[in-house]
């Protein structure tokens, strides 16, 4: 006999309106009530009849995670800290690959509006315009955007800091001693692949180092495309002494191509990169690299995302969006070491 909500009520010693306004998220129950009932519901195994309960509730217990690519590991960690909010508060995710396409981003809206999700997490696919149809989206639920920002948006959005992560790679390599320092990223016109490249670029500067286009490849989200434009990087400027890969997932065939060139990571090519995923920790060398704050990215998304479900009025007409930016920070192993010269010599183009 399947377990029903007085059973619940009954076990936990509180009335049947305690127990469904606890269910269904209602912001009068405090925490440590909800967390009573919640860990109650869970231990009988009682499952609510979604159903009846949204004809009743208006709501469905179910919210909408937009992602771009599921194959990337990022989003993989993405999932599980979004997910693991919003177990804790009795909903249930469904999940949308949007594959970086607009047309797909609206069917995704479209296909999870039919679902009737409450809220929408959304990793905003390349324009133009970015970020139109989550816009539009949100007029008729909440929406927060993720990990790529969208100029002059009007919507919530949570990520880390591009821009200070990115140098923080650089500095790393000029604190080092190099000056040849090369780039290696995605060919995606999207906020975080524009920062990356542009704090790179600052960078240098800021080092009296003068950007070369020809010490950069760009390429397509992919350890292979990673391997054989960093091999055609090392051909056509061989005094690279250093390379900041804007992203793990391309490492590992950065790597690979320095390799077979015949260089040694880190005596003749360091190499740091972006993002702290498993495969940097795991590499060979271990990669020196950024990590990226997921988990807090995440939790704080889908709080936020909870909070507006539960108080509408914090998304008032007039009210200034809600941005949550987290800091990066570098993580150093063995992929990177000093510049082999013993003094810096000064390139064409470099101030003395």
């Amino acid at each position: 006999m399947p377990v029903t909500i007085h059973d619940v009520a009954r076990e936990a010693g509180l009335s049947i309106n305690t127990i469904s306004r606890a269910l269904n998220g209602k912001p009068d129950v405090n925490a440590a009530t909800r967390e009573r009932v919640l860990a109650t519901a869970h231990r009988l195994g009682y499952v609510p009849n979604q159903a009846a309960r949204s004809m009743v509730t208006g709501r469905t217990g179910t919210v909408g995670l937009m992602v771009t690519d599921p194959a990337n590991p990022i989003y993989a960690r993405l999932l599980s800290g979004v997910e693991a909010v919003m177990r804790r508060a009795g909903y249930s995710l469904l999940l949308y690959n949007s594959g970086e396409d607009p047309a797909q981003e609206q069917a995704g809206v479209r296909s999870l509006r039919q679902s009737r999700v409450e809220g929408l997490l959304a990793v905003p696919a390349p324009g133009p315009p970015a970020g139109s149809t989550l816009a539009a989206a949100a007029t008729e639920l909440p929406v927060i955007l993720m990990l790529r920002q969208v100029p002059d948006s009007p919507l919530d959005s949570a990520g880390w800091d591009n821009d200070a992560g990115a140098r923080l790679a650089v500095q790393h390599l000029l604190a080092l001693g190099h000056r040849a320092i090369g780039y290696v990223g995605q060919d995606l016109p999207v906020s975080s692949v524009r920062v990356r490249h542009a704090a790179y670029r600052a960078a240098l500067v800021e080092a009296s180092v003068s950007p070369r286009p020809e010490w950069e490849a760009h390429v397509r989200l992919a350890a292979a495309g990673a391997y054989t434009a960093t091999g055609e990087l090392l051909d056509r400027a061989p005094q690279l002494t250093a390379l900041f890969v804007a992203n793990d997932v391309l490492a590992p065939g950065v790597l690979a191509a320095v390799r077979r060139a015949g260089r040694r990571i880190p005596h003749d090519v360091s190499v740091v990169s972006f993002g702290d995923l498993d495969v940097a920790a795991y590499a060979d060398p271990p990669l020196t690299t950024v990590h990226a704050p997921v988990r807090e990215v995440a939790t704080a998304a889908a709080e936020r995302l909870l909070a507006r479900i539960r108080q509408p009025e914090l998304a008032a007409p007039g009210a200034p969006p809600w941005r949550f930016t987290a800091m990066p920070y570098l993580v150093v192993r063995e992929s990177t070491g000093p510049a082999v010269t013993t003094t810096t010599p000064h390139l064409p183009g470099e101030s003395p």
